[in-house]
C-alpha cells in the first residue's frame, strides 16, 4: 500500500468495518497463525511427495517446488527488510539458509520435474527430498514454537512442571516421529504403492520406535532377490522389483541412526533435564527470556507479507502493479493540487499533515538540525587535517602493498625451495637405499623399489615420498598422487579374465554400477573363477594380515605410500599372489668362491627382449597356486594330476635328483633324494616397482638346491634353462626379482664359507 503515511490515510478514509478487518489482518499474531496453518499444509504436501512411489508425481512435485520457491522468495524479502531496518542484526546464517534452499529448489526441479542432469539418480533425488523434508520439519520448531505461551513463563513454573514440559516434549517429538517415520519408510521401501497399508506401516514404525528399536529391515530379507531398475513399463527406485523388499544401504542406516539418536538419546534425556531445570529457575528471569523471544518473533512476523506462501504471489503481483502505476503516475501526482473552499492551493500530503506534529516531533527535528550544524562546523575545521591524514594513509597503503608483493615473491621462492629440498631428499634416500641393501634386509626397512619413478613401462611420474612420510599413520595433507590403472585390453590374453575393473574410473562415471569385490576373503565370481584376496603377510600373533580400506573403499598398501594411486599394471586390487621358485646347483658339483661364482640357477628367457630374463613362476589367479610351478615342466613329466599341496611340489623336486639313466631302478631310493633341499624362504610382501597404493605383489619364494646329480634340464620347458650367476644377471633380472635372488645367494653364503 505504499508508504506508512499513505496507508494511514487509506485506513482513516475507509469504513469502520473495513478498517477493523485491515488492522486485524495486518497484526503479527494473525500472520503467525495464518502462516502456521499454511506451513502445515506445505509439510503435508511435501511429505506426500516424498512418500510417492518410484520417480514421483510430476504435478505434486511441481506444486511442492513452486511452494518452496515462494517460501524462499519470502525469506529473501524478509532478510532484506531486516538488513535495511536493523543494520546490527547478524544475517550470515540467514544468507547460508537462503543459499541452501535455493540449491535445493534447483536440484529438485532438475532431478524430479525436468529430469535434467544425469548425476542425480531417482534414488538420489528421493534421498535429497528426505533431507529437505527433515530440514523443513525441524525448521518449524525454531520458527513457531517459541511464541507459544506454554513455552513462556508457564514453562518454568513448578506447579505446571509435568504438564508443560511433557506437552512441549511431545510437540517436539511428534515432529521428529512423523518426519522420521516418513523418511525411513521412503528410503527402505521407495516403491511401495500409495495405499492404506503404507500409512499403517509408516505409523507403526514411527510411533513404536519410542518403545522398541526396529532394525530388522535394515539387514534386508533373504527371500528378496535383485530386481531390475528403470524398466520400460515402470520406474523402480529401490534395488528390488518386489516393493515389499527393503532397500538396504548407507542412507537407511543414516536416517535411522539420526532418528534413534534424536528420539532416545537426546529427546528423552531432554525431558528429564526439563523437569530438573523448571524446578530450579526463577520466575522473573524466565519471563524475560520468553518476552525477548516473543519480541523477536513479533518483529519477524511484522515484516512479513499479509498472505503466506503460496498466496504471497498475490502480494507480489500487487506490489509490481503498484510500482508500475507509480511510474506511470509519478509526474502528474507532483502537480496535482486540491483547492479548499477559500480557493487556496494546498497539497494533499500537506493537508493530511496539518495538526499531527506533537511537541516531541518539533524537538526531534530541532535536535537533528543542531546536530547537522555542529557536524558541518566540525567538518570545516578538520578539513585540512583530513587531507593530511589521507596523504599519510595513501603513503602507508602504498608501502603495505609493496611489502605484500615482496612477501608473495618470498613465499613463492620458499615454496620452490621446499619442493627442491623434497626432491633432493628423495634422491639422497634412493642413493642410501642402493648402498645399504644388506642392512635394510636385516632391519626390515620400508619399501624402496615401490617408490621408484617413473612407473615401469609408462611415463607416469610417482609423487616423491621421503622415508618419514611412507607410513600411513603419519599425516600428510599435501599427498596427492596420480591415479593409473592399465586397461584390461593391454594385458596378455591369458590374464585378461583375471583382471579387475578400474574402480576409481568407474566411480567417476555417474550412474555406473560398481562391481562388488570381496576383500580379505576367498570368493568365487559369477564366471566361476576363484579369487583369493587374502594377504599372505603374517602378523606377530601368527594370523594373516587384514589389510585396511581407504575412504574410497579400495585396499591400502600395508607397507605405506608409494606415490601412485590405482591398480597400476597389476591384475587385481589388493594383494596379487605370485609363486616364484629358485632352483640352484653348483657348477660341475664344485663349490667355487667367491659368492655367485660357479653357482647356477634356472632362468626363464622372455620373448619380449632378448637380453631380459626372469625367475620361474608367475601370477596365481586362484587357489591352485602350485599349478604355476607345474606349468614350467613338461606335461609328460608332471602327469595329469594337479599339484594341490606343498608335498606335491617337494616330491617332484626330489624325483629330479635321480639321474636319467637310473630313473627306473632308483626311483624309490631315499638316499639320492637327500641331496635336495627345498623350502619356503619368503612368504609375504614383495618390494617391487609395480606396486601402488592400492595394489601390491605378495610372493611365496621357494628355494630348491641340488647338491648331487639331477636331471632338471630334461624336464623343463624349452624356454627355461640353467645359467651361471654373474654380475650382469642382477641387471637383466627385474628389480624385484633381483632382490629375491640376492636373498637366495645370501642364504647360501654360510655354505660357501
Amino acid at each position: 500500500m505504499g508508504t506508512l503515511r499513505e496507508r494511514e490515510v487509506f485506513i482513516r478514509s475507509s469504513p469502520p468495518i473495513w478498517r477493523m478487518v485491515y488492522l486485524m489482518w495486518s497484526a503479527p499474531i494473525t500472520k503467525f497463525w495464518t502462516f502456521q496453518i499454511f506451513y502445515m499444509f506445505y509439510l503435508g504436501m511435501f511429505s506426500l511427495a516424498v512418500l510417492w512411489p518410484s520417480c514421483g508425481n510430476i504435478y505434486l512435485d511441481s506444486a511442492v517446488c513452486i511452494w518452496t520457491a515462494l517460501i524462499v522468495l519470502e525469506t529473501i524479502r524478509r532478510t532484506y527488510v531486516l538488513y535495511r531496518k536493523f543494520s546490527s542484526v547478524p544475517l550470515f546464517f540467514k544468507v547460508i539458509e537462503i543459499l541452501l534452499m535455493i540449491t535445493f529448489v534447483c536440484l529438485y526441479s532438475l532431478g524430479r520435474i525436468f529430469y535434467i542432469g544425469s548425476f542425480l539418480s531417482p534414488y538420489t533425488s528421493k534421498v535429497l527430498l528426505c533431507v529437505a523434508l527433515l530440514y523443513f520439519y525441524y525448521r518449524l520448531i525454531a520458527i513457531y514454537l517459541p511464541i507459544s505461551p506454554t513455552l513462556g513463563p508457564l514453562l518454568y513454573r513448578v506447579k505446571l512442571m509435568v504438564v508443560v514440559d511433557f506437552v512441549n516434549f511431545m510437540r517436539m517429538t511428534l515432529l521428529v516421529i512423523i518426519s522420521g517415520g516418513i523418511v525411513i519408510h521412503a528410503v527402505l521401501y521407495p516403491d511401495y504403492p500409495l495405499n492404506a497399508e503404507l500409512f499403517r506401516r509408516t505409523f507403526h514404525r514411527a510411533w513404536f520406535s519410542m518403545y522398541l528399536t526396529p532394525i530388522d529391515d535394515l539387514e534386508g530379507k533373504e527371500r528378496c532377490h535383485q530386481g531390475y531398475q528403470n524398466v520400460s513399463e515402470s520406474c523402480y527406485v529401490g534395488k528390488y522389483s518386489d516393493f515389499t523388499c527393503p532397500t538396504t544401504g548407507a542412507w537407511p542406516y543414516i536416517f535411522s541412526i539420526q532418528y534413534f539418536v534424536l528420539l532416545k538419546l537426546i529427546l528423552l534425556t531432554l525431558l528429564y533435564a526439563l523437569f530438573s531445570a523448571t524446578a530450579s529457575k526463577i520466575q522473573n528471569e524466565t519471563e524475560d527470556i520468553w518476552k525477548f523471544q516473543r519480541y523477536q518473533l513479533v518483529v519477524d512476523f511484522a515484516n512479513r507479507l499479509r498472505l503466506p506462501a503460496p498466496l504471497n504471489i498475490i502480494s507480489y503481483i500487487l506490489i509490481i502493479f503498484e510500482w508500475t502505476w507509480r511510474l506511470i503516475c509519478c509526474r502528474p501526482c507532483k502537480n496535482n493540487r486540491k483547492r479548499d473552499e477559500d480557493g487556496e492551493a494546498v497539497l494533499i500530503s500537506d493537508k493530511i499533515a496539518v495538526g499531527r506534529l506533537t511537541e516531541k516531533d518539533y524537538n526531534y527535528w530541532r535536535q537533528l538540525a543542531q546536530e547537522y550544524s555542529t557536524s558541518e562546523e566540525e567538518i570545516a575545521k578538520e578539513e585540512n587535517m583530513q587531507k593530511k591524514q589521507m596523504e599519510l594513509l595513501t603513503t602507508i597503503a602504498e608501502d603495505v602493498e609493496y611489502e605484500k608483493n615482496i612477501l608473495r615473491q618470498v613465499k613463492g621462492r620458499v615454496g620452490e625451495l621446499e619442493r627442491m629440498l623434497m626432491f633432493s631428499q628423495v634422491f639422497l634416500e634412493s642413493i642410501k637405499h642402493m648402498n645399504q641393501r644388506e642392512e635394510e634386509r636385516s632391519q626390515g626397512s620400508l619399501h624402496f623399489l615401490a617408490r621408484q619413478t617413473p612407473y615401469p613401462g609408462t611415463i607416469v611420474q610417482r609423487f616423491p615420498i621421503p622415508d618419514k612420510y611412507v607410513a600411513w599413520e603419519v599425516m600428510w595433507i599435501d599427498y596427492d598422487p596420480v591415479a593409473y590403472s592399465r586397461p584390461r585390453s593391454e594385458f596378455p590374453v591369458s590374464l585378461q579374465p583375471h583382471v579387475d575393473e578400474d574402480l576409481l574410473l568407474l566411480r567417476e562415471k555417474q550412474g555406473t554400477v560398481l562391481p562388488m569385490l570381496q576383500w580379505n576373503s576367498l570368493s568365487t565370481n559369477p564366471a566361476g573363477i576363484t579369487i583369493d584376496r587374502q594377504s599372505w603377510i603374517i602378523e606377530g600373533d601368527g594370523m594373516p594380515l587384514v589389510y585396511k580400506l581407504d575412504r574410497e573403499g579400495v585396499p591400502r598398501n600395508p607397507l605405506g605410500r608409494t606415490g601412485l594411486r590405482g591398480r597400476g599394471a597389476l591384475p587385481r586390487w589388493g594383494p596379487n599372489h605370485y609363486v616364484i621358485i629358485v632352483m640352484t646347483r653348483w657348477q660341475n658339483n664344485k663349490i667355487v668362491t667367491p659368492v655367485g661364482k660357479g653357482l647356477e640357477f634356472v632362468v626363464l628367457r622372455t620373448t619380449e627382449k632378448r637380453d631380459q630374463i626372469s625367475l620361474p613362476g608367475g601370477f596365481v589367479p586362484g587357489d591352485q597356486k602350485y599349478e604355476v610351478v607345474r606349468a614350467l615342466f613338461k606335461v609328460q613329466e608332471t602327469g595329469t594330476n594337479k599339484w594341490k599341496t606343498e608335498e606335491d611340489l617337494v616330491q617332484f623336486m626330489k624325483n629330479c635328483s635321480i639321474s636319467s639313466e637310473n630313473l627306473e631302478t632308483m626311483e624309490g631310493d631315499s638316499s639320492s633324494q637327500q641331496d635336495v633341499k627345498s623350502d619356503i624362504i619368503l612368504k609375504g610382501y614383495m618390494d617391487d616397482p609395480w606396486n601402488t597404493d592400492q595394489a601390491w605383489r605378495e610372493v611365496e619364494l621357494w628355494h630348491v638346491h641340488y647338491s648331487g646329480v639331477e636331471n632338471v634340464a630334461d624336464k623343463l620347458q624349452p624356454s627355461l634353462g640353467w645359467r651361471i650367476i654373474t654380475d650382469d644377471v642382477f641387471i637383466k633380472l627385474p628389480a624385484g626379482q633381483a632382490a629375491l635372488l640376492q636373498e637366495v645367494t645370501h642364504r647360501l653364503q654360510p655354505v660357501i664359507l
